[in-house]
């Protein structure tokens, strides 16, 4: 994308190494979970990768307006979770880059 546009941004789920080596007991009605890979456990690691990108923002999942609808032991998972950075980061987030 960057070798072809000019400029932009995008974003995308971030899974940590951690997560993704986890979701394989993760089963959400009819979908699976994602396939088993790498991760990326720290979101300044893609600015590494040659492609001029810049990180702009990182939102995690457990502080996400949504969790007031989840279960009630999801709900407390991740409100707990959300008090850490560390803990935050090894679950699921948005990262956005621009180049």
């Amino acid at each position: 994308m960057t070798a072809h546009f000019a400029g932009g941004e995008f974003a995308f789920n971030a899974y940590s190494r951690f997560g993704m080596r986890n979701s394989r007991r993760v089963r959400v009605g009819p979908m699976s979970a994602p396939t088993p890979g790498e991760g990326i456990d720290d979101p300044r690691e893609a600015q590494g990768w040659g492609a001029g990108l810049a990180l702009v923002e990182e939102r995690f999942q457990a502080g996400a307006p949504e969790v007031d609808r989840f279960p009630a032991g999801w709900r407390l998972v991740s409100r707990l979770t959300a008090r850490s950075t560390r803990l935050a980061r090894a679950g699921d987030r948005v990262l956005r880059y621009r180049f």
